[in-house]
Parts: structure tokens; C-alpha cells; sequence
């Protein structure tokens, strides 16, 4: 086994982590390893759905419970067994072996008793049948899923001593006794911490804990699987917890940034509409990162024009006072967004960071105006800002997929009291074409665009869409309307404060 480990790639396992359907893994063809196949259990085999072959039906594991007859429950195991073999079944998902802790628990039927003795011992046996024909048992949930109700985000709040005596009985005798092949993990949080992941894993990935196939595989799983509302805010806590922290408190500061991701290739239009947000007076906190999928990220195209990149407080103070903007460089902050780049660069495509990295700005601005890839990140987003209180945001997604205000078509914002459409005539533009606002393939191509824009020499349509994401922006941060505010930003740049914001940040950077 350890040999055949070692002859897979990375991208083989990260392929191995994650499904091809709800029932079938994924096969490497290269190293002859097939599909495994799982079902349904645990008191029949359903097979890969609810075609194909009929299914016995045993009696309810509540029922099987109330025999007491471990020899009974090996034999039922035996037969399960038999049967997911004859559907070429590899793995069948049971016995579920939590406990009846509470009478509105939901799936008592499934369950077999409240005693965790009594349920480790047939559970064992169980296992033992299942495995005896060459098919892995599986067991579930793991652990402290009380009840089915809001199982998604519900806590079971448990102490260490009824944790190790009562929950975790029946799964180490499953495990220990039974040799179960398999363990599947719950849905709910346990002590507020969902059973499925656990913020110590970012914690654990900034001391270097894990080595890059890991955490290749920690980024897959939930790119893959997708990411919870309480889950994002974990992750977004374990980040913060770990940053280097900033006090800006005097300042009232806005973070204008995106996701990313979305493999759009366009030119630094946040990162432009940062500097006319500045040049309208507003303090502008500008966290970036180098870019992972594209040709030109925010940190790339300032790093080209010489500004400096710390983490030095008084110094970002000082560009906050004199150019109403600073640059937060994602590395110098976060340690685990600096041990996990190699593998981010590597992997080449959006991962779990895209969505973490706007959420983690270390000075914690009062303001924030955030492009998203996606309508399910941007509410996911929603979800998340919402439980921060005095807290002004506005995110957008372009309906065609960008992750800001593109003018290639109509965008959806949603903000603390309000959701809107925006079309492009809504900024006095016109529906303009992916191509207008491509941003070159090469940092120097970037930086060309970025100069023309602020010293009045670039397009109508890269001024316009600029302009578009520096007017949402304003409106978030002064609570004001598009209108008023896209009029702001037009006298920022055309007046050029935003040029003279951007050359004295480069002043002070030298």
C-alpha cells in the first residue's frame, strides 16, 4: 500500500478525496485502481439509488436493538454483506451506531439503543458479518449527532467524561473489536466546532504541520464539497487569530477586493478603483495577494511600480494620512496564506483561499466592497457579513461571472439593507465586450493599462468600468446613492486625485 501511495501524483490524490457521483469514487486508470462503489445502508442495500436491483429489509436497527443477540446481528450483517457484493457494492454506509439521547432526535429508527455498550457490542458484530464477505462496513456518524433538526449548523455541546464514556464508546469498540474499514463523519458542530473540519487546521497549516499533498487535499475537499456559512467563519477566525493585527481604529477604512478566480484575465480594475476611492477622501485598506489565476494580481502590479510592501503600522499609518491609502500584502500578514501559496500556484485554480482572503484584511475594516466568482459565494458572503454588527459592505457578482462591476452585462449587489440589479446604463455605459477590458498577458502589459487609466489616457470602456467599481465603493462607504457617488468618482479621477494618491504612495515607498 505505501508503495502505491508513493506512485501517485498530486492531482491523483486530490482525485482520491473526493467523489466522481454521491456514489462512486473516482478511478486512476494509470495505476489500476477502480471506482469504489458505495450504498445506502444500514438495513438494506440500496444499491447506487433507488434503480436497479430490489433490496431485502431487514427489521429497524432500533428493533435489531431490542434483541440483545449479537450472533443475530453477525448473521444480518453476513446477509448485508452478500447482498452489496451481488450489486458490486464496496462499501456499505452503516451501521449507524449514535445514540437515543434525546426523544426528538429524528433517526432513532436507525439507531440501536441508548446504551453505548449495548450498541458497541452489536454494532462489532454487525461490522464483522458486513466484512466477513469482503465489503467494508462504515461506521456513523462521527459523532455526538443527537438530532436530525438544523443538522447542518446544530451544536451538541458535550463534555470531555461523557464524550470519552458515553459517545465515543461504540465507535472505538466498532473500530477496535469490529475492524471497521470505515468511519463517516457528522454534519453537526461538536462544543461549536463542526465534526467535519476544525479551525486548529489552519493553525496547524501556518506552524507547517502539513506537508503540501495535505494541504493540496484540504484545499480540494472543500473546493469540491463547497463551504458553510459557520465554517467560512471559522477559518475566517483561525486566520485572524494567527495574523499580524493592525490598529486603525482613527480611521474609518474601506477594503475594495475579489475573490478571484474566476479566470477572467481583465486588468487591475479593483485595485485602480482603490486609488480613485482615495483620491475621493475615503482611507482606503488594500489587501492583496499575488495573482494564482490570472496574469496580474493587485500585489504584481503594485510590486512592478515600486511601492512597498510591510507590515509596519506607523508607516501604514502614515500612507493612510498622506495618499488616503495602504497596501495590506496578504504574506506579511498571514502565515498560512504563505505556506499554503507554493501549493496554490501549483494547483492553478481557485481553492478554498479565494473565498477566505477578502474575510481576513488584519486592520478589520468598518467598510468593504467584495467581488465574488459566484451567486452562491455571494450568498455565503451575505451570511457571513451578517453577523458582524456596524459592519457596512456591498458584494457584487456579474451575472456573466465576474467578480466586480464588468459593464459586459448586468450585475447583482447585495448590501446591508438592500439587493439590486446595476446595468451598465446605471453608470452611463453602454453593454461593452470581454475584450475591452482585457488586462494582457503580462505584468508590464498591467501596468501599461493601469498608467493609462489614471493619467486620462486609457479607453472609454476601462475608464467606465473603473469608474463603475469606484462609485459602489463610495456609496458603501459615505451611505450614499450610486448617482451621488459615481459623481464623486468621476471628479477623482478626472481631477486626477487618484493619480496624485497613487504617486504619493509611491513617494512614501521609497
Amino acid at each position: 500500500m505505501k508503495d502505491l501511495i508513493e506512485e501517485l501524483n498530486l492531482k491523483e490524490k486530490i482525485l482520491l478525496l473526493s467523489g466522481f457521483n454521491n456514489w462512486y469514487t473516482n478511478k486512476i486508470e494509470r495505476l489500476d485502481i477502480p471506482s469504489i462503489k458505495m450504498s445506502d445502508g444500514p438495513n438494506g442495500v440500496r444499491g447506487d439509488g433507488t434503480s436497479g436491483k430490489t433490496s431485502a429489509c431487514f427489521p429497524c436497527p432500533i428493533l435489531m436493538g431490542s434483541t440483545w443477540n449479537e450472533e443475530l446481528l453477525e448473521k444480518i450483517g453476513v446477509a448485508l454483506g452478500e447482498e452489496a457484493r451481488d450489486k458490486d457494492v464496496d462499501v456499505l454506509l452503516g451501521p449507524t451506531i449514535n445514540l437515543h439521547r434525546h426523544p426528538l432526535g429524528g433517526r432513532h429508527f436507525e439507531n440501536y439503543s441508548e446504551d453505548p455498550l449495548l450498541v458497541g457490542k452489536l454494532a462489532t458484530a454487525y461490522v464483522i458479518g458486513v466484512q466477513s464477505q469482503k465489503v467494508s462496513a462504515c461506521l456513523k456518524h462521527f459523532i455526538a449527532n443527537d438530532t436530525e433538526f438544523e443538522r447542518h449548523s446544530v451544536s451538541s455541546n458535550v463534555d470531555e467524561r461523557t464524550l470519552r464514556e458515553i459517545y465515543l464508546l461504540p465507535f472505538e469498540m466498532g473500530v477496535k473489536d469490529g475492524d471497521a474499514k470505515s468511519v463517516m463523519s457528522a454534519y453537526n458542530r461538536l462544543n461549536n466546532i463542526f465534526c467535519s473540519s476544525h479551525k486548529e487546521i489552519l493553525i496547524d497549516i501556518s506552524n507547517g504541520i502539513y506537508n503540501n499533498e495535505q494541504v493540496a487535499s484540504f484545499l480540494t475537499v472543500f473546493m469540491l464539497r463547497g463551504t458553510s456559512t459557520n465554517e467560512l467563519i471559522g477559518f475566517r477566525d483561525a486566520l485572524l487569530e494567527l495574523c499580524i493585527k493592525l490598529d486603525f481604529s482613527d480611521f474609518q477604512t474601506i477594503d475594495l477586493c475579489g475573490t478571484g478566480g474566476d479566470n477572467k484575465n481583465r486588468f487591475n480594475i479593483s485595485t485602480l478603483a482603490s486609488f480613485v476611492t482615495a483620491g475621493a477622501g475615503i482611507h482606503v485598506a488594500k489587501h492583496g495577494n499575488y495573482s494564482v489565476s490570472s496574469a496580474c494580481g493587485s500585489s504584481n502590479v503594485l510590486e512592478y511600480f515600486g511601492i512597498k510592501f510591510t507590515n509596519e503600522e506607523d508607516y501604514l499609518k502614515t500612507c493612510l494620512n498622506k495618499a488616503h491609502i495602504c497596501v495590506l500584502h496578504a504574506p506579511l500578514f498571514h502565515p498560512a496564506m504563505k505556506n499554503v501559496a507554493p501549493v496554490r500556484k501549483a494547483l492553478g485554480m481557485k481553492t478554498f483561499f479565494n473565498i477566505l482572503g477578502p474575510l481576513v484584511n488584519p486592520c478589520r475594516p468598518n467598510n468593504q466592497l467584495v467581488g465574488v466568482y459566484g451567486l452562491d459565494i455571494l450568498r455565503l458572503y451575505k451570511s457571513v457579513f451578517e453577523t458582524t454588527k456596524g459592519f457596512k459592505y456591498s458584494i457584487v457578482h456579474s451575472l456573466d461571472g465576474y467578480d466586480e462591476i464588468s459593464l459586459t452585462g448586468d450585475s447583482k449587489v447585495v448590501s446591508n439593507n438592500n439587493e439590486l440589479l446595476i446595468k451598465p446604463k446605471d453608470f452611463d455605459s453602454k453593454i461593452i465586450s470581454p475584450e475591452k477590458i482585457f488586462g494582457g498577458n503580462t505584468i508590464e502589459q498591467a501596468a501599461s493599462i493601469f498608467l493609462d487609466v489614471l493619467n486620462l489616457r486609457s479607453t472609454k470602456e476601462q475608464t467606465d468600468v473603473v469608474l463603475a467599481n469606484s462609485a459602489l465603493a463610495i456609496s458603501t462607504a459615505k451611505e450614499i446613492g450610486i448617482s451621488e457617488a459615481f459623481d464623486l468618482a468621476k471628479d477623482s479621477l478626472l481631477s486626477k486625485k487618484a493619480l496624485k494618491s497613487f504617486n504619493t504612495l509611491i513617494e512614501l515607498s521609497k
